[in-house]
């Protein structure tokens, strides 16, 4: 069953500038959980249209900008938990393409050492 954790139990420690160089595996992690905090922002602010306005405290743009800011926040500790899952998906999707890829470089490497091996010396070398 899917929980989700209370915002209070969690803490994130901040990354330092070193970590976050582009190519490392911080670097690449902490896109994914951006790109998962900006969904869930998505998703929160769409529901929030779903639901019926009360004129208990009236419309201001003051109270949709705290309801922004806040939809912002939940949606960094929702995406930062990793209870959704998408970030670990796209993460595990991200490193297969990786894998195939340098699959592919080595194929190619072996292919081209074959054909430099099946050729006599003489057609190899520039004159």
């Amino acid at each position: 069953m899917l929980s989700i954790q209370p915002i209070q139990s969690i803490s994130v420690a901040p990354l330092k500038l070193e970590q976050l160089t582009p190519g490392t595996e911080a670097h690449s992690k902490r896109a994914f959980v951006e790109m998962e905090q900006m969904f869930i922002h998505q998703l929160l602010k769409e529901m929030r249209k779903s639901v019926p306005q009360s004129s208990l405290f009236g419309e201001s743009r003051g109270k949709a900008f705290f309801e922004d800011m806040m939809d912002e926040v939940f949606a960094e500790k929702m995406a930062e938990s990793g209870q959704f899952g998408i970030a670990k998906e796209m993460e595990a999707q991200y490193r297969a393409q990786q894998l195939h890829e340098t699959v592919k470089q080595e194929i190619a490497i072996q292919r081209r050492e074959r054909e430099l091996d099946s050729k006599p010396l003489e057609s190899i070398l520039v004159k």
